[in-house]
């Protein structure tokens, strides 16, 4: 059987706060696009865990051994468009793939591999067909699944996004992003009670993810349940401290429980961590602050 990294337990750096591309095709998702050094870096581990270079059946050992340009074989022109993407040479390591495939056109590494340059570069249409694929030959290839969800939240396809979804997390209970993505998704759709389900399932495959602590946060706050929205922003404010968002969402719930020396704690270590704290919230703060003093002495 085919062994891959699944890149449900690696994690990719920023994956909240990172810059996302110009088109705004990831701001629910909250994936940023893998450029540079990280991207070479998700690779890398790939490539160590046998992920890329992995054979299934003879008959897939066979076609990767015939020969094609400057007489490598199918795996060695997969190989080496990974090594190009770590070098940012996006459009040499398509060509790289493109070789493989065509010495071996059943390659799904290659295709995969074809997909995330082409979701890094932002050419969704063509990463939805790569990643298509490479599910149609591997129908149990979570990430493969989960990939073809974000590209196709990219395009708006919303129901085909929640599916690949949904498939992913089906063919791996736990893969925490794939529940992260499935979750945010739905709240977009509105469908609080299985968003609220499948951000929980995230947090059971990775209780160290701030990531789904987060979204319920959001979900919580908007749903005006304070206590539910105290406790996930804490999650997240203990997770990462150095959240400065976080702290200042955590300082909003709290006053809205009326535990308004706890949201000032939260808003100067907000401050602490350049976070520009709107003036009308510090305003209503200092005057619930003053309000219990005045009425004291009024007394």
């Amino acid at each position: 059987m085919l062994q891959r990294c699944s890149l449900s337990n690696v994690r990719l750096p920023g994956t909240r706060n990172d810059s996302i591309m110009p088109n705004d095709h990831r701001a629910t998702l909250r994936i940023p696009p893998l450029r540079g050094k990280r991207f070479a870096l998700v690779l890398a581990l790939l490539v160590a865990t046998g992920g890329f270079l992995a054979e299934t059946a003879s008959g897939e050992e066979q076609r990767g051994q015939r020969r094609g340009k400057r007489g490598m074989n199918a795996a060695q022109h997969n190989a080496r468009g990974v090594e190009l993407i770590g070098e940012d040479k996006f459009e040499e390591a398509l060509e790289s793939f493109e070789s493989a495939l065509q010495l071996d056109p059943k390659m799904t590494q290659a295709h995969f591999n074809k997909g995330l340059v082409h979701w890094n570069l932002a050419q969704l249409d063509d990463a939805i067909s790569s990643y298509g694929e490479a599910v149609q030959l591997d129908s149990e290839y979570a990430e493969a699944h989960f990939r073809l969800g974000q590209a196709l939240f990219g395009k708006r396809r919303i129901e085909e996004c929640i599916a690949a979804l949904q498939r992913a997390v089906e063919v791996d209970p736990l893969h925490a992003e794939a529940y992260l993505a499935l979750g945010n998704v739905l709240a977009t759709e509105g469908r609080v009670q299985e968003s609220v389900a499948a951000l929980e399932k995230s947090i059971e495959a990775n209780p160290e993810d701030a990531g789904p602590h987060y979204a319920l946060g959001n979900i919580w706050g908007q749903l005006g349940d304070v206590d539910e929205a105290v406790k996930a922003y804490g999650e997240v404010v203990r997770l990462t401290p150095d959240n400065a968002d976080a702290h200042f969402r955590l300082a909003v719930s709290l006053y809205g429980g009326e535990e308004y020396a706890d949201a000032w704690k939260h808003v100067h270590q907000a401050q602490d961590l350049d976070f520009s704290v709107p003036e009308p919230f510090l305003d209503a703060l200092r005057q619930e602050m003053r309000e219990p003093k005045r009425k004291q002495d009024t007394t």
